[in-house]
């Protein structure tokens, strides 16, 4: 889903429902060139799950 900012997940009832935290993950420059070499990041979310994050392959470079 894209936003156009930051919102209170706790208070706007949004698509996925009501959830009781976020967090922010910043992408460098050597993160997308990572992504666009074929590379997948991963997140820790909250010490419980990991995100992997990679980009679609029609935009990756070879």
């Amino acid at each position: 889903m894209v936003v156009a900012g930051r919102f209170d997940t706790a208070e706007v009832d949004a698509p996925f429902g009501k959830r009781f935290g976020d967090e922010t993950l910043t992408l460098s420059a050597e993160h997308l060139q990572a992504l666009q070499q074929g590379n997948l990041l991963v997140v820790d979310v909250q010490g419980e799950y990991v995100l992997f994050v990679e980009l679609a392959e029609d935009l990756r470079r070879p």
